[in-house]
């Protein structure tokens, strides 16, 4: 029982790990995500564009962010408090980087990942697999969409898995400690409380001995119990003291 309750307490606590740093790239996202949507506003609003020129659109919108200093100053503090962003980027329709804070990732296609959002779901192992295994970069992504719901730009913040691990490790290894305690505690208490419910039924099975040898004047002496186990060993001496009873009356 120990052991379940410390399994579903790691659990739990991994997997609220992983949902608070979540959280807190996805309000990066979302801070990315309203600063561009600024800008562009800023910028664009007024300025004669060609709708149907998607290259001088997105020369247009490309200039707009990168001179935005609100936009480079938030990308700067994402990287440097946060520890676990790994890259944050804002790509285009294409995937291709407009602004990204790694610079071989402008007007590239940016890397396609995995959803952080997957690590949300899936048991202990899986989990601890993630984690601590291969380094892996999962993305937090947003959507900046048109006024008739096409997807217009999205703004990715990239999470590797090993500046995870250096955020959860410290915690896992305290909380094993005292699973570790836990486990070893119950043994031993376990072991206590199990010499003292046996006291009586070793008593028993003594007593049963004396009344062995007591109605055993003659004939061949009972053969001893190979058993360790004392229930047991007094389940056999019952048995053939019933056994011997039968006999008499017979």
């Amino acid at each position: 029982m120990v052991c379940a309750l410390c399994w579903i307490f790691l659990y739990q606590m991994l997997e609220q790990r992983i949902a608070q740093s979540y959280a807190a790239n996805d309000m990066v996202a979302h801070q990315v995500l309203f600063a561009t949507r600024r800008a562009l506003e800023e910028d664009l609003t007024g300025r004669p564009l060609n709708a149907n020129d998607p290259s001088a659109l997105r020369k247009a919108v490309a200039e707009a962010l990168r001179d935005d200093a609100g936009i480079k100053s938030l990308l700067d503090s994402a990287l440097r408090y946060s520890p676990t962003i790994l890259d944050v980027a804002i790509a285009d329709r294409e995937g291709r980087g407009l602004v990204s804070t790694d610079p071989s990732g402008l007007d590239a296609p940016l890397p396609v990942r995995k959803e952080y959002g997957e690590l949300q779901s899936g048991g202990l192992l899986r989990l601890l697999g993630i984690v601590f295994g291969p380094p892996r970069v999962y993305n937090v992504t947003l959507p900046l969409e048109r006024a008739g719901g096409q997807p217009f730009l999205t703004v990715r913040v990239g999470i590797r898995t090993t500046f995870l691990r250096y955020v959860v490790e410290p915690w896992l290894v305290t909380a094993l400690t005292y699973t570790g305690v836990a486990i070893l505690c119950s043994i031993i208490v376990a072991a206590f409380l199990a010499n003292v419910a046996l006291k009586p039924i070793e008593q028993i099975g003594y007593r049963l001995d004396a009344l062995d040898r007591a109605e055993t004047s003659t004939g061949e002496p009972a053969p001893p119990d190979e058993s360790e186990d004392a229930v047991v060993e007094v389940s056999h001496k019952i048995e053939r003291i019933g056994r011997r009873m039968r006999n008499v009356e017979e």
